[in-house]
């Protein structure tokens, strides 16, 4: 069992999840050894996650906006096509949804959804996402506006551009010159 345990720092999430399911399983199992193991190693996951979290947390807390962004970007690679996504607002500061949309040949307000979602993916290792001034959830509240996370949005003009910040991490991750 100590190996097992020792091994956690090893692992990744997805792993650590499939053991903390293997041994609430073999914690049911009846029999009374392996259910007493299994709760055992289930109380070392969770004090070693807990540990992680906190680790965690002081790590983000003593970064920079720009290095957050950085953070979240490395944790969560971006895709072709949220690289994309970057491109074309840092090529076109204050273009409309739709107006980016067309500059990658799509069609609507298809960039901002695409963009809101690569931000909502990324928003543990950022920061809350501001409400939206424009649209309401169905219980009256405002939306989140997870675009505003990297984007400032300029109402008049309806035109968004990278925030200072998430450009200066982009540049250094080397996703936009």
């Amino acid at each position: 069992m100590k190996k097992v345990i020792d091994s956690l720092p090893k692992k990744t999430p997805a792993e650590r999840s499939a053991m903390r399911e293997n041994a609430r399983k073999m914690a049911e199992s009846g029999d009374a050894k392996k259910s007493e193991q299994a709760e055992a190693f289930l109380a070392a996951l969770d004090q070693y996650e807990t540990d992680l979290a906190a680790v965690e947390y002081d790590h983000l807390s003593s970064l920079d906006e720009v290095g957050k962004i950085k953070e979240a970007f490395t944790r969560v690679p971006p895709t072709d096509t949220q690289v994309n996504l970057i491109k074309v607002i840092a090529e076109t500061p204050g273009g409309t949804a739709g107006q980016l949309s067309s500059a990658l040949r799509w069609e609507g307000l298809t960039w901002q959804m695409h963009f809101g979602m690569m931000a909502k993916d990324r928003q543990a290792y950022l920061w809350p996402a501001p409400p939206s001034e424009h649209r309401k959830q169905p219980s009256g509240e405002a939306a989140t506006f997870y675009c505003g996370l990297l984007t400032t949005y300029d109402k008049k003009t309806s035109g968004f551009t990278l925030k200072p910040e998430a450009r200066a991490a982009f540049v250094a991750l080397g996703l936009i010159k």
